[in-house]
């Protein structure tokens, strides 16, 4: 997923400047992100498209009167998904309409993946989980009790601290630092791979 860089700062304020490369930069940057996220709400393909078209035009139409200091990202999603909601308020209140639409799919955010994302997922999680396991068996046997006791009893930093006879921030940091171990490394195992 494409993330907001420094440089789409100032493509932005040359965008609210009345650069139309700086806006057909932003559209191609941001449709499929866009499109992704509006997926997730919405299953109908023409509604959807309406509703990134309105963004785009508004956008476009107020830039002069845009903030010249803002998250590209965050703001194209929120003005996407507040599209999507007035849109979807006027089709609820327009009685000719609301018969063409199924209301309980419409506007519910729909969590399910793709099949390509679900396989990425699972050889991610895959990949993540054998390292974590080779994080562990090299961690000291407080660290692993620690993790255990977290993970698989489910008792929280105090009780973990009492039951081990330690300072609670010795205990919090039993969980967390092999944690950060492994965040490290996959991190590490990422950059060698691309």
């Amino acid at each position: 997923m494409r993330k907001s860089l420094p440089e789409d700062s100032s493509l932005w304020k040359c965008f609210i400047q009345g650069d139309d490369d700086a806006f057909a930069s932003i559209y191609s940057g941001y449709i499929d992100i866009l499109y992704a996220y509006g997926k997730r709400y919405l299953a109908d393909d023409d509604f959807l498209q309406d509703c990134l078209q309105d963004v785009f035009i508004d956008i476009y139409k107020y830039r002069k009167t845009l903030s010249s200091d803002v998250n590209i990202k965050f703001y194209l999603f929120s003005s996407l998904k507040h599209r999507i909601n007035r849109c979807l308020k006027d089709i609820k209140t327009n009685a000719e309409k609301a018969s063409s639409y199924d209301y309980k799919t419409f506007g519910e955010f729909n969590l399910s993946l793709s099949a390509e994302e679900t396989l990425i997922r699972v050889e991610e999680t895959e990949v993540c989980l054998k390292l974590l396991v080779q994080e562990m068996n090299l961690l000291p046997s407080r660290q692993k009790e620690v993790l255990y006791l977290r993970f698989n009893s489910n008792l929280e930093y105090e009780e973990i601290a009492v039951l081990m006879q330690i300072p609670y921030l010795p205990a919090a940091r039993c969980y967390f630092a092999p944690l950060n171990n492994c965040v490290r490394n996959w991190k590490i195992l990422q950059q060698k791979s691309c």
